[in-house]
């Protein structure tokens, strides 16, 4: 089976599984589903730890589980949780500074407590929208942003990419493609903005700056897993490696997805 045809399958299949979970499951069963495919990447950055320790990994991924779930009942209880969602960005921000200076000076203790601070928030963040009217659409926009910027950054990056954004990192991106990435991912916000009734301005905007935390949920992963050693987080995905490998980006975005939410609703 070639590379291209497991890689469209996949793509296909997840696109399928998540229409499916947002539009025929209900809200419980839906939630269920997103938690598992998250659990799925918990797992894996367990992985960036102990590669081979499936005992720890089930561990990582175990506490992922009950600490998500404690935090959506009590979502459920207060309605927002936007201070958590702010700690989410500060630490994505705080780990992109480090793994800059380098990577190889993050210490496993850092790495697993990364995991919890980056993966809690997007999972909570993803249920919350999952609760709200219209929620399957806006799960939906995230998605695409992220994607679009994801999309851009490679074909302006393989055409006209020349200057090298993280070569310690992640040496095939360069800052064509992440310019590239981040008109494409405007111009999706835009339409998507006149789509939902959201403000023009403001949703694009929050468009950009989904496109620019996904690239360092992006360079995140790629630095943990190049410590570990490991060219894929996982397999869980044929043609694509693993979970992490897809959803970097939209799990670094999603908490700032939600405090924008809230920020255009005032």
């Amino acid at each position: 089976m070639s590379n291209l045809f497991q890689r469209t399958a996949t793509a296909i299949t997840l696109i399928a599984v998540i229409l499916g979970s947002l539009f025929i499951l209900n809200k419980q069963a839906a939630t269920f589903v997103f938690l598992l495919f998250l659990s799925f990447g918990s797992w894996e950055w367990g992985g960036f730890l102990f590669p081979r320790n499936v005992f720890f990994k089930l561990l990582y991924s175990f506490f992922f589980l009950v600490i998500s779930i404690c935090f959506y009942i009590v979502l459920t209880l207060i309605d927002s949780l936007s201070s958590f969602y702010w700690l989410a960005l500060v630490w994505w921000l705080i780990i992109i500074l480090l793994l800059l200076k380098s990577y190889k000076e993050v210490t496993s203790f850092w790495v697993a407590l990364s995991g919890y601070l980056i993966m809690i928030p997007a999972a909570v963040a993803l249920l919350g929208l999952i609760r709200i009217d219209h929620g399957e659409f806006l799960i939906i926009s995230a998605i695409s942003i992220v994607s679009a910027a994801d999309i851009g950054a490679y074909f302006f990056g393989k055409k006209f990419g020349k200057s090298k954004l993280a070569p310690s990192i992640s040496p095939g991106k360069t800052w064509e493609g992440f310019f590239g990435g981040l008109i494409f991912s405007l111009f999706i916000g835009c339409i998507l903005a006149a789509s939902l009734g959201y403000h023009v301005f403001l949703f694009t905007l929050t468009a950009g700056l989904l496109a620019i935390l996904s690239l360092i949920g992006d360079l995140t992963v790629s630095a943990f897993k190049r410590q570990a050693g490991l060219k894929d987080s996982g397999f869980f995905l044929p043609g694509h490696g693993g979970v992490l490998d897809r959803i970097d980006g939209l799990v670094a975005a999603l908490p700032l997805f939600m405090i924008m939410l809230e920020w255009m609703k005032t």
